[in-house]
């Protein structure tokens, strides 16, 4: 399989799937990939999506961010500004957001070497910054580097179950929990 950039839509009430015709810019959308993330933003009625991979053909890794907004249809791309730390391309990240505050985290990931990550930043959609969030402790308690993980957002706690270091190797059976508050 190749990566598809279409872009589809559930809605709950009707129980119906339907892939939206996208408008083509400017600006553009970001193009077919995979292993990118997508979290809903209440305060801007958009989406902010993150990195992704594509693999067939030519292989490319990104590290961009764009935000969609649903209410006027229209792609904006994120471009890194000045010397501002900014994640690493990657693909297979978990991802999840703070409707409070406006933020979109991304833990862990993948690159196209095979490095995988257990980072865990923090994008602030209106100032686009992204800061790397350091636990605390000492030395610090973190989950082991992963790819596929799945994350739930309860409250200010963020639980993340299972993921994969290795396509050869058992998927891991545990459980973290990040509070952010």
């Amino acid at each position: 399989g190749s990566a598809i950039d279409d872009f589809i839509v559930y809605d709950q009430v009707a129980d119906v799937w339907t892939q939206l015709v996208l408008n083509p810019g400017p600006p553009s959308p970001p193009g077919a990939r995979i292993g990118t993330s997508a979290e809903y933003s209440a305060s801007g009625n958009a989406l902010v999506l993150f990195g992704g991979a594509k693999i067939k053909g030519s292989t490319a890794l990104y590290d961009d961010v764009y935000v969609y907004n649903i209410t006027l249809d229209t792609w904006e791309s994120k471009k890194q500004t000045g010397q501002t730390p900014w994640p690493s391309g990657r693909y297979h990240h978990a991802s999840f957001y703070d409707q409070s505050r406006d933020f979109m985290y991304i833990f862990g990931g993948r690159d196209l070497a095979g490095t995988f990550y257990n980072d865990l930043w923090r994008y602030d959609v209106a100032k686009n910054i992204w800061r790397e969030m350091v636990p605390r402790g000492n030395p610090p308690i973190v989950p082991p580097a992963r790819a596929q993980s799945t994350i739930s957002v309860v409250s200010h706690l963020v639980y993340m179950y299972a993921g994969s270091d290795d396509p050869g190797t058992p998927a891991f059976d545990d459980m973290w929990i990040f509070d952010f508050e």
